[in-house]
C-alpha cells in the first residue's frame, strides 16, 4: 500500500511529464528555413576563420594611399568601375534628385530586352500629344509607323519624349505599366533609392534618383550589346514614314564622343537631360585599355556636366588599375576548394558561389589590404527559400574597390556522402519529425532531451524501488527463516 502511494505521488508526474513533454518537442521543432540554414553555416565559417586570431590584439589601421580626387563643379556625381562596382569617386552620390532624360537609359535597356529591333511600332494619339513647348521631340504624328529600332534611335540619341511615350505602351501596354517593369529593373540592378513613374523622365515628384542608382543602372545599359550600338552612333536618320514624306536626320546629344563638341576619344555612349527642377544631367561611359568607367554629374551644368565628366574619365584612367582576384586569400575562403565548402564541414546541401573576378585599386597598392565583408548599400535577398545573395563589397580602407553577390543555393542532392556534421532538411514541414540519414540527419532540440532525461529517470526510481521491494522481501523471509531455525 505504501509503495503503491509513492508510485502515484512521485513516479506518475514524471512520466506523465515525459509523456507530454518529449512528443510536444519533436513536433515543435520546426525545419530550418534555407535561408537560417545560410546564416548557420556563414556563422560557423566566421567562427572558424576567427578563431586562431582570438586573444589577440588587433593592428592599428594602416595609412593607405588613395589619390586626391580632383574638384568639379556638379553638386552630385560618382565614377564607378562598370565591371567591379569599385566607387572611384563620389561627391553627394547617394543624395536623391531628378534624373531627367538619363530616365531614357533603362527605357531604352528595357525596350531591347522585351522587342525585336525590326517590330512596327505606330504612335497613338496619347503618344503624340504628349510633347508640351519646350521638350526634346521629333513631333512624330498620331498614326505614324515606326520601327522599333528607329524609335530606339529617336529615344536615346535625340531623347525625342512621344517617342519615350510610345515604345512604353508598345512593351508595357501603358506608361503605368511600363514604371512597373522600369522599377522592377532598377530594384534588381541594385538602385534601392530610386522610383519612376514615365518613361521620359519628365518632372513628377515621384520620379527620383541618385548619381549611385544611375550608375548601377548604367552598368546595366552598357553591359547590353544592342543598346550600346545605338547609344554610340553620333548620327542618324529616320526616312520618310507613312506619315511624313520627309527624312528625319538628328545627331547625338552626347558631346563628349568621338567627333563632337567636347570630344573625348575614350567616351563609348551616355545620355543627356534637363529639368528646371534639377539642373542638367548626364550618364557617360569610356573605355581605355581594358578598363571601362561610368561617370554621373547630377545638378550639374549644361556645358560643365561634360568637362566634369571627362576630367573623372582621365582622373581614374591615370590612377586606378584592375586587380585579379583569382587564386587570392581574398576569395580563398569562397572557393570550391576551401575547407569551409568541403562536405566535411557543411551539410551538403549548399552551394556557394562569388561573382567576383577583379577589384579596382590605386597604382601601387597591395591586393593585402582588400578585405571583404557585407556591402553597406544593399540588404541580403531571399528568392523561394533556394537562393539567398548576400551582397559584398571589397574595401581597401575607406574605399571600396568592388561589389560583388555571394549566392547560396540549396542543391538538390547532396554534395558528398562523407558528411561530418548534422543538418535540417528545409524541405520538411515544420510540424513533422525531421527524418535522419547520412546527409541529413536531424538535429536534436533541447526539450527532446529534457523529455528523454525525465523518462530515462522516472525508469530509473521504477527500477530502484521494485528492486528495493524485492531486496526487503527477501531480507524478510531470510529473517523469518532463521527465526524459526532457532
Amino acid at each position: 500500500m505504501k509503495i503503491s502511494r509513492f508510485i502515484k505521488k512521485t513516479i506518475a508526474p514524471l512520466l506523465m511529464l515525459s509523456a507530454i513533454t518529449a512528443p510536444a518537442a519533436f513536433a515543435s521543432a520546426p525545419a530550418l528555413t534555407f535561408a537560417e540554414e545560410v546564416v548557420a553555416q556563414d556563422t560557423a565559417k566566421e567562427a572558424a576563420e576567427n578563431a586562431e586570431s582570438t586573444g589577440t590584439q588587433s593592428e592599428p589601421e594602416k595609412d593607405l594611399y588613395i589619390p586626391q580626387a580632383p574638384d568639379i563643379y556638379s553638386g552630385s556625381a560618382i565614377l564607378m568601375d562598370a565591371d567591379t562596382g569599385a566607387i572611384l569617386m563620389d561627391k553627394n552620390s547617394h543624395e536623391r534628385n531628378y534624373p531627367a532624360s538619363t530616365t531614357k537609359i533603362l527605357t531604352g535597356l528595357i525596350v531591347t530586352s522585351n522587342a525585336q529591333l525590326s517590330e512596327k511600332l505606330v504612335v497613338s494619339e496619347a503618344a503624340a500629344s504628349s510633347v508640351e513647348t519646350g521638350d526634346a521631340s521629333l513631333n512624330s504624328k498620331a498614326g505614324e509607323e515606326f520601327s522599333v529600332d528607329q524609335a530606339l534611335h529617336g529615344l536615346l540619341l535625340h531623347s525625342a519624349n512621344e517617342l519615350a511615350f510610345a515604345l512604353a505602351e508598345h512593351v508595357g501596354g501603358s506608361v503605368e505599366g511600363f514604371a512597373e517593369l522600369m522599377n522592377k529593373a532598377a530594384e534588381d540592378a541594385g538602385a534601392l533609392d530610386t522610383h519612376f513613374v514615365n518613361a521620359s523622365g519628365l518632372y513628377d515628384d515621384n520620379h527620383y534618383s541618385t548619381a549611385y542608382d544611375m550608375a548601377l543602372i548604367a552598368r546595366e545599359c552598357f553591359n547590353n550589346p544592342t543598346f550600346l550600338a545605338i547609344d554610340s552612333e553620333t548620327n542618324y536618320q529616320i526616312p520618310a514614314t507613312n506619315l511624313t514624306s520627309e527624312p528625319r536626320s538628328f545627331a547625338n546629344r552626347n558631346l563628349l564622343l568621338p567627333g563632337m563638341n567636347y570630344e573625348y576619344r575614350y567616351c563609348v555612349g551616355g545620355k543627356t537631360g534637363y529639368l528646371p527642377e534639377g539642373g542638367h544631367t548626364y550618364v557617360s561611359y569610356a573605355q581605355k585599355d581594358g578598363m571601362r568607367l561610368i561617370a554621373v554629374c547630377f545638378e550639374s551644368g549644361a556645358d560643365e556636366r561634360f568637362s566634369d565628366a571627362r576630367t573623372m574619365f582621365e582622373w581614374g584612367f591615370n590612377n586606378f588599375s584592375k586587380v585579379s582576384l583569382t587564386g587570392t586569400e581574398v576569395v580563398a575562403p569562397y572557393s570550391d576548394t576551401s575547407y569551409l565548402n568541403s562536405g566535411r564541414f557543411n551539410s551538403g546541401n549548399i552551394t556557394q558561389s562569388l561573382n567576383a573576378t577583379y577589384v579596382t585599386l590605386p597604382d601601387g597598392a597591395s591586393l593585402a589590404d582588400v578585405k571583404a565583408g557585407p556591402d553597406p548599400d544593399h540588404t541580403t535577398t531571399v528568392e523561394d527559400n533556394t537562393l539567398v545573395n548576400v551582397p559584398i563589397a571589397f574595401k581597401y580602407g575607406d574605399f571600396t574597390a568592388g561589389t560583388a553577390d555571394l549566392t547560396y543555393r540549396k542543391a538538390n542532392t547532396a554534395q558528398t556522402s562523407n558528411v561530418m556534421l548534422p543538418s535540417v532538411n528545409p524541405e520538411n514541414a515544420a510540424n513533422t519529425q525531421t527524418a535522419t540519414s547520412v546527409n541529413n540527419p536531424f538535429v536534436i532540440d533541447l526539450r527532446i532531451l529534457i523529455g528523454i532525461g525525465l523518462g530515462l529517470l522516472a525508469i530509473f526510481i521504477i527500477w530502484a524501488v521494485v528492486n528495493g521491494v524485492r531486496k526487503r522481501r527477501e531480507r524478510n523471509a531470510l529473517y523469518k527463516s532463521r527465526k524459526r531455525h532457532f
